[in-house]
Protein backbone atom coordinates (compact mmCIF):
# COMPACT_ATOMS: atom_id res chain seq x y z
CA UNK A 1 0.00 0.00 0.00
CA UNK A 2 2.95 2.30 0.60
CA UNK A 3 4.42 1.19 -2.35
CA UNK A 4 1.67 2.06 -4.55
CA UNK A 5 1.36 5.81 -2.80
CA UNK A 6 5.14 6.28 -3.93
CA UNK A 7 4.69 5.38 -6.98
CA UNK A 8 1.55 7.56 -7.59
CA UNK A 9 3.51 10.39 -5.81
CA UNK A 10 6.34 9.22 -7.94
CA UNK A 11 3.55 9.60 -11.38
CA UNK A 12 2.80 12.58 -10.22
CA UNK A 13 6.29 14.32 -9.74
CA UNK A 14 7.10 13.61 -13.46
CA UNK A 15 3.95 14.47 -14.56
CA UNK A 16 3.86 18.13 -12.65
CA UNK A 17 7.86 18.20 -13.82
CA UNK A 18 6.58 17.48 -17.49
CA UNK A 19 3.62 20.37 -17.60
CA UNK A 20 6.45 23.06 -15.81
CA UNK A 21 8.81 21.65 -18.05
CA UNK A 22 6.30 22.76 -21.12
CA UNK A 23 5.10 25.82 -19.64
CA UNK A 24 8.65 27.01 -19.54
CA UNK A 25 9.68 26.21 -22.95
CA UNK A 26 6.07 27.88 -23.82
CA UNK A 27 7.28 31.12 -21.96
CA UNK A 28 10.39 31.21 -23.26
CA UNK A 29 9.25 31.07 -27.53
CA UNK A 30 6.26 33.52 -26.58
CA UNK A 31 8.78 35.95 -24.89
CA UNK A 32 11.42 35.84 -28.50
CA UNK A 33 8.11 36.23 -30.33
CA UNK A 34 7.15 39.24 -28.59
CA UNK A 35 10.57 40.71 -28.65
CA UNK A 36 10.48 40.23 -32.71
CA UNK A 37 7.04 41.30 -32.49
CA UNK A 38 8.76 44.52 -30.82
CA UNK A 39 11.45 44.73 -33.55
CA UNK A 40 9.30 44.38 -36.45
CA UNK A 41 6.66 47.26 -35.03
CA UNK A 42 10.09 49.79 -34.41
CA UNK A 43 11.34 48.97 -37.68
CA UNK A 44 7.87 49.75 -39.21
CA UNK A 45 7.94 53.10 -37.32
CA UNK A 46 11.38 54.04 -38.29
CA UNK A 47 10.65 53.10 -42.17
CA UNK A 48 7.19 55.42 -41.80
CA UNK A 49 8.58 58.50 -39.89
CA UNK A 50 11.50 58.01 -42.28
CA UNK A 51 9.57 58.41 -45.20
CA UNK A 52 8.17 61.37 -44.07
CA UNK A 53 11.52 62.67 -43.11
CA UNK A 54 12.90 62.32 -46.76
CA UNK A 55 9.69 63.74 -48.21
CA UNK A 56 10.29 66.93 -46.16
CA UNK A 57 14.17 67.08 -46.53
CA UNK A 58 13.42 66.84 -50.64
CA UNK A 59 10.57 69.73 -50.00
CA UNK A 60 13.30 71.66 -48.54
CA UNK A 61 16.02 71.02 -50.64
CA UNK A 62 14.67 71.18 -54.07
CA UNK A 63 11.72 73.17 -53.61
CA UNK A 64 11.61 75.51 -50.75
CA UNK A 65 15.57 76.44 -51.02
CA UNK A 66 14.79 76.03 -55.23
CA UNK A 67 12.82 79.64 -54.83
CA UNK A 68 9.12 77.40 -54.85
CA UNK A 69 10.08 76.41 -58.70
CA UNK A 70 8.44 73.40 -60.21
CA UNK A 71 6.11 72.61 -57.55
CA UNK A 72 4.27 70.13 -60.25
CA UNK A 73 7.31 67.94 -60.06
CA UNK A 74 6.96 67.77 -56.55
CA UNK A 75 3.06 67.86 -55.87
CA UNK A 76 2.51 63.79 -56.47
CA UNK A 77 4.66 63.02 -54.18
CA UNK A 78 3.86 64.82 -51.04
CA UNK A 79 -0.03 63.73 -51.96
CA UNK A 80 1.21 60.04 -52.39
CA UNK A 81 3.49 60.25 -49.22
CA UNK A 82 1.01 62.36 -47.19
CA UNK A 83 -2.00 60.16 -47.38
CA UNK A 84 -0.22 56.93 -47.47
CA UNK A 85 1.48 57.66 -44.02
CA UNK A 86 -0.25 55.19 -41.44
CA UNK A 87 -0.34 55.92 -37.97
CA UNK A 88 1.74 53.96 -35.99
CA UNK A 89 2.52 56.65 -33.29
CA UNK A 90 0.45 59.65 -34.38
CA UNK A 91 -3.10 60.07 -35.67
CA UNK A 92 -2.58 64.09 -35.25
CA UNK A 93 0.48 64.04 -37.76
CA UNK A 94 -1.71 61.83 -40.45
CA UNK A 95 -4.36 64.40 -40.11
CA UNK A 96 -1.73 67.39 -40.38
CA UNK A 97 -0.51 65.92 -43.62
CA UNK A 98 -3.40 65.58 -45.05
CA UNK A 99 -5.34 68.34 -43.82
CA UNK A 100 -2.76 71.48 -44.30
CA UNK A 101 0.52 69.97 -45.67
CA UNK A 102 -0.99 68.53 -48.52
CA UNK A 103 -4.02 70.70 -49.84
CA UNK A 104 -1.19 73.79 -48.86
CA UNK A 105 1.17 71.94 -50.89
CA UNK A 106 -1.47 71.81 -53.95
CA UNK A 107 -2.52 75.11 -53.61
CA UNK A 108 1.22 76.04 -54.22
CA UNK A 109 1.74 73.75 -56.96
CA UNK A 110 -1.18 75.30 -59.41
CA UNK A 111 -0.72 76.72 -62.64
CA UNK A 112 -2.25 79.98 -61.61
CA UNK A 113 -1.13 81.79 -58.67
CA UNK A 114 -1.87 80.37 -55.26
CA UNK A 115 -4.19 82.06 -53.39
CA UNK A 116 -1.91 84.28 -51.35
CA UNK A 117 1.92 82.44 -52.88
CA UNK A 118 4.22 84.48 -50.25
CA UNK A 119 1.79 83.91 -47.05
CA UNK A 120 1.77 80.10 -48.13
CA UNK A 121 5.35 79.66 -48.89
CA UNK A 122 6.30 81.29 -45.32
CA UNK A 123 3.73 78.57 -44.16
CA UNK A 124 4.86 75.26 -46.00
CA UNK A 125 8.26 76.28 -44.97
CA UNK A 126 7.56 76.65 -41.33
CA UNK A 127 5.45 74.16 -41.42
CA UNK A 128 7.77 71.51 -43.20
CA UNK A 129 10.90 72.84 -40.91
CA UNK A 130 8.57 71.50 -37.92
CA UNK A 131 7.72 68.39 -39.34
CA UNK A 132 11.22 67.30 -40.39
CA UNK A 133 12.62 68.27 -36.76
CA UNK A 134 9.96 65.72 -35.05
CA UNK A 135 10.37 62.94 -38.23
CA UNK A 136 14.47 63.27 -37.57
CA UNK A 137 14.34 63.00 -33.87
CA UNK A 138 12.41 59.73 -34.35
CA UNK A 139 14.12 58.74 -36.79
CA UNK A 140 17.49 59.45 -34.89
CA UNK A 141 16.28 57.66 -31.58
CA UNK A 142 17.98 54.53 -30.68
CA UNK A 143 15.53 51.32 -30.91
CA UNK A 144 15.17 51.07 -27.02
CA UNK A 145 14.21 54.24 -27.29
CA UNK A 146 11.49 53.52 -30.34
CA UNK A 147 10.25 50.66 -28.33
CA UNK A 148 9.23 52.90 -25.44
CA UNK A 149 6.98 55.33 -27.88
CA UNK A 150 5.37 52.28 -28.56
CA UNK A 151 3.79 52.01 -24.78
CA UNK A 152 1.57 55.03 -24.87
CA UNK A 153 2.10 55.38 -20.85
CA UNK A 154 5.40 55.88 -21.03
CA UNK A 155 6.54 59.46 -20.76
CA UNK A 156 8.22 59.03 -23.87
CA UNK A 157 5.28 58.58 -26.12
CA UNK A 158 3.62 61.19 -23.85
CA UNK A 159 6.25 64.10 -24.98
CA UNK A 160 6.36 63.17 -28.48
CA UNK A 161 2.59 62.94 -28.77
CA UNK A 162 2.40 66.23 -27.18
CA UNK A 163 4.80 67.64 -29.47
CA UNK A 164 2.87 66.46 -32.52
CA UNK A 165 -0.72 67.30 -31.05
CA UNK A 166 0.91 71.48 -30.62
CA UNK A 167 2.09 71.26 -33.86
CA UNK A 168 -1.32 70.01 -35.56
CA UNK A 169 -3.10 72.62 -33.76
CA UNK A 170 -0.88 75.21 -34.84
CA UNK A 171 -0.44 74.73 -38.45
CA UNK A 172 -3.94 73.43 -39.01
CA UNK A 173 -5.86 76.44 -37.71
CA UNK A 174 -3.25 78.50 -39.34
CA UNK A 175 -3.84 76.84 -42.90
CA UNK A 176 -7.26 77.03 -42.54
CA UNK A 177 -7.21 80.84 -41.90
CA UNK A 178 -5.23 80.75 -45.15
CA UNK A 179 -7.65 79.33 -46.87
CA UNK A 180 -10.40 80.84 -45.46
CA UNK A 181 -9.21 84.80 -45.57
CA UNK A 182 -8.00 83.98 -49.67
CA UNK A 183 -10.70 82.62 -51.64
Amino acid sequence: MERQRDIKGMFLFIFVSIITLVLGVNNVFLYKQIDELKKDAVQNLTTEYDEIYRLSKIIDEYYIKNDFREANMYRLLVNRTTHNFSTLLSKDLKNLLTLAYDPLFADLSLEQDALNKREASQLITEMNNAVMLITKNIVDMKDNEKEKLLDQSSPEFIKVNTQIKNMYAKYIKRVDDYFKNNK
